[in-house]
């Protein structure tokens, strides 16, 4: 109850679905006292004893509903909720200023930079990679093969996320090939040399949140918001909403079938424009 209450959720009636995603990342960030974070197990078991709490509670009449049957995408690193927030372009800044590796960069440039759902940065080629071209794709680009219902898509390249790529692809990924005693197709490789992982991706993010809450880059109001690998996809759709792409451009940016899909990151926008003309 302390957790919630330092929410201002005083009473259990008042627990939504919102909370209960916060505190599912909450609990997946929390560093241990010796350091790292829990293991999948203990986080999955703390879940599911929440979960059938609150369960019981609604079947007990105490509840009005169950707010954890609310929560979708319960694997680690995937918890949201369509009402939870999006970073802002300053928290991503403090993510990128407290990198200390190229792969780390990579990571992030994937994610926010090219708008990549993590089974999209996972399945990434060095075949797919383009170090700079012509006209609009002057930086590069990314060609997302198979995206969500086998579509392809060819996504540019910034000039930002071009060099991060171009440094880590000559830098310690060449280590990595050379640790490993293997060549590799994939573009992002683990600490072992092979194809980095849905699961080391979000690992890889919550180790920047985790440092960035630490240096009091952020502070851990950021716990709430969307901090699983998708929500830099979520994040970069929204900005880019935010200076003003139309919601078809960001449709082919991420990769949308219908546009329907982007207009879950308007409501964001929306808000931004209430504060700019003052209502």
């Amino acid at each position: 109850m302390a957790w919630l209450e330092a929410r201002g959720v005083l009473e259990i009636e008042a627990v939504s679905v919102d909370d209960v995603a916060a505190y599912w990342r909450y609990i997946e960030l929390r560093p241990k006292p010796g350091g790292g974070t829990l293991a999948a197990s203990t986080i999955g078991s703390h879940r599911a004893a929440v979960r059938g709490a609150l369960a019981m509670l609604h079947h007990a009449g105490e509840l009005a509903s169950d707010p954890a049957s609310g929560v979708r995408n319960e694997r680690r690193g995937e918890v949201e909720s369509e009402e939870v927030p999006a970073l802002t372009q300053g928290e991503v800044q403090a993510l990128y200023a407290v990198t200390e590796s190229q792969v780390e960069r990579a990571v992030l440039g994937l994610g926010y930079g090219c708008g990549l759902r993590v089974s999209e940065a996972v399945a990434l080629d060095i075949g797919a990679i383009r170090f700079g071209g012509g006209g609009r794709l002057a930086a590069g680009s990314v060609t997302v093969e198979k995206g969500k219902g086998g579509r392809r898509r060819v996504v540019p390249l910034s000039a930002g996320v071009r060099d991060d790529l171009v440094d880590y692809y000559y830098g310690e990924r060449v280590d990595l090939e050379e640790l490993s005693g293997q060549r590799r197709d994939a573009l992002v490789l683990n600490s072992r040399g092979k194809r980095m992982r849905q699961w080391t991706y979000n690992k890889v993010l919550a180790g920047l949140i985790g440092r960035a809450i630490g240096e009091q880059r952020l502070s851990t109001e950021v716990l709430t918001k969307r901090t699983s690998y998708h929500g830099l996809r979520h994040a970069i759709a929204t900005h880019l909403l935010e200076r003003g792409l139309s919601l078809e451009q960001v449709r082919l940016f991420l990769g949308h079938q219908h546009l329907e899909t982007t207009e879950v990151y308007t409501h964001v926008s929306a808000e931004l424009l209430g504060e700019l003309v003052g209502r």
